[in-house]
């Protein structure tokens, strides 16, 4: 005979506590990277100072709904900021007309923000599994997004 599963509600609630923290962890260390900020974000997504700032501290108010509107804006934040990097890089490789040092010079600094911004792709993908590919994806398939 089957076996029944009996989640209760303290189980769902343990659950959102402990994605609530990876969250939290994930958005202060992109933070603290200079990756993301709440000033970037509220300029582009219209996501609330304070809202940002209750998450980092992991403040278990913080709805589902919400979360999952974190996630997504982490997902488009990062994928743009990979793109703006390319596209600057491939800006700079084609500048002939700025001294060779200062190129070569803004071009280690965008290399490694773009690295940066990779390794932060790859550590939400590896965090969040289906549900940050799943946003990647979306990103990835629509600019409406």
């Amino acid at each position: 005979m089957p076996k029944k599963m009996n989640i209760t509600q303290k189980d769902l609630d343990r659950v959102k506590k402990r994605c609530l923290e990876s969250l939290g962890d994930f958005l202060s260390e992109l933070c603290r990277d200079k990756l993301m900020g709440p000033t970037s974000v509220e300029k582009i997504f219209s996501f609330d100072h304070t809202t940002f700032k209750r998450i980092c501290e992991k403040d278990q108010t913080i709805t589902v709904k919400t979360m999952a509107r974190t996630m997504g804006i982490i997902a488009s934040f990062l994928n743009g900021l990979k793109e703006t990097c390319d596209k600057e890089l491939k800006n700079l490789q084609e500048d002939d007309k700025m001294k060779l040092s200062l190129k070569r010079k803004k071009i280690d600094v965008l290399n490694k923000k773009r690295m940066k911004c990779t390794e932060a792709m790859e550590k939400y993908k590896k965090t969040f599994g289906i549900i940050a590919i799943s946003f990647l994806e979306l990103i990835g398939q629509n600019d409406e997004f």
